[in-house]
Parts: structure tokens; C-alpha cells; sequence
């Protein structure tokens, strides 16, 4: 079975940036219960992730990787989606997705809790 590009597996390189390696560590730092009731063994990051985009299990696997991702990363993965979604929509942005993606660009800039 041929995987769409929505359901590529990742790679160790893909997932350099997290830091926390195993989903023990993710869950005691993160208490997502929609997300942890997924677990069915102790695992890696990068397999709990790749297992849940076998699964399609789509909302989880991307409200995972938003909280694995260091700050700075999932801020800008969060303002580009919303680019790319609207240019996908071939519709602008509401104006409070555009403020959002504004203040997202701004403390990306700025990284302090003022602009937070």
C-alpha cells in the first residue's frame, strides 16, 4: 500500500529538534488526555508520531507535534499552516486569522512575554 504525502512516515532527522524522546517524558510534561489515551506502549516520540498518521489519527498526531516542537518551531509551523490553508481555500485570511498570524510573526521576531 502506497502512503499519500498527508501519511509519510518521519524520519530521526525530522524529529531532531524534540527533546522529549519518548512519550513517558512527553505525557509527564504534556497531560493530553485525548492524546495519551492513544498509547499503547512506551514508545519513542517519532513512532508514537508516525503510528498515530498510520492510524489517521490526524488532530492527534498534529496536537502532538505542536507541543514536541521547541516554541519557537510550532509558533511558526502554526502561522504558516494558516497561510497555506487559506491560499488553499483560495480565500484570505478573517481579519482575527490575520491578527493571529500577525502576533504569531511578531514574537516570532520578538520572542518575550510581551509579544507572547
Amino acid at each position: 500500500m502506497t502512503q499519500s504525502p498527508t501519511q509519510k512516515s518521519l524520519s530521526k532527522a525530522d524529529f531532531a529538534k524534540i527533546e522529549l524522546k519518548t512519550t513517558q517524558l512527553f505525557f509527564a510534561q504534556y497531560p493530553l488526555p485525548e492524546v495519551k489515551a492513544l498509547v499503547e506502549k512506551e514508545s519513542t516520540s517519532l513512532e508514537f508520531f508516525n503510528g498515530l498518521v498510520q492510524k489517521q489519527k490526524h488532530k492527534e498526531a498534529i496536537t502532538f507535534l505542536a507541543h514536541a516542537l521547541p516554541k519557537k518551531d510550532a509558533v511558526s509551523w502554526a502561522a504558516l499552516c494558516a497561510k497555506n490553508q487559506a491560499a488553499l481555500d483560495a480565500a484570505p485570511l478573517t481579519p482575527l486569522q490575520n491578527l493571529a498570524v500577525q502576533a504569531a510573526q511578531k514574537w516570532l521576531l520578538a520572542q518575550t512575554d510581551e509579544t507572547r
